[in-house]
């Protein structure tokens, strides 16, 4: 488990093994670094790249981080105050799989704002707002975010319309939701056209973690399992 950035809780997301990208020397560890109501910071883990992007505003341990890496996840971590991580925590996760490299970040000004932007190794661009503590804008799908933190919203982030394949994971209570092998992902193309495939098929348990299959396992699997859907990585 990892344990990333001071007085959160996010050890429940796991350290993922191995993931061969182009850019696997240009992640550089730094931060936390804060921008207004934000907080971000670059973690680099064997030939792992994490970004993780929280709010300073952590009262009561209410509240909701964004976390990019490697193998393409986008995953949102939730804690809703003081307790056990089992039942006081939750995690979503998404894949945007990709055979380029790490996430990146940096400020970009548009029309006199400075945002901050994360980019996923498959290309999709998310931003946020410093000055409200939340995502923006995604280049390259849809999304609506829940204003309020809470387990109803099961990671108050819903995304659609993306412009690539991508899985969707789900959510669960104090643990990534993925890690159930027993459990099925939705696998969902540019034309959302959908497959639901167990998780044991798109993810791997090596020692005490579960990770993504690499690049040309995942695109194997995918497309034998769900032909009619278009794999575009």
């Amino acid at each position: 488990m990892l344990a990333a950035i001071t007085g959160t809780s996010l050890s429940l997301l796991p350290v993922w093994g191995e993931f061969a990208g182009e850019d696997s020397e240009s992640c550089q560890s730094s931060g936390p670094t804060p921008l207004e109501g934000l907080t971000y910071q670059v973690i680099k883990s064997n030939t792992n790249c994490f970004v993780y992007v929280t709010p300073v505003d952590k009262r009561d341990l209410v509240f909701r981080s964004y976390v990019f890496s490697s193998d393409g996840a986008f995953q949102i971590f939730e804690s809703y105050g003081r307790g056990s991580e089992q039942t006081r925590t939750g995690i979503r996760s998404y894949f945007f799989p990709s055979l380029r490299g790490n996430p990146h970040v940096n400020l970009v000004s548009i029309e006199n704002q400075t945002l901050l932007q994360v980019a996923s190794p498959s290309g999709i661009r998310f931003k946020f707002d410093p000055s409200k503590s939340r995502m923006s804008a995604i280049d390259g799908a849809d999304f609506v975010e829940f204003d309020d933190v809470d387990p109803g919203h099961e990671g108050g982030i819903e995304i659609f319309g993306a412009n690539r394949l991508w899985i969707d994971s789900g959510y669960a209570r104090g643990h990534a939701p993925y890690e159930d092998l027993d459990s099925s992902s939705w696998v969902i193309d540019r034309n959302d056209k959908r497959c639901s495939i167990l998780n044991r098929q798109l993810f791997v348990k090596n020692q005490r973690e579960v990770k993504l299959l690499s690049p040309n396992e995942l695109r194997r699997s995918i497309s034998s399992l769900c032909p009619h859907l278009h794999v575009d990585f």
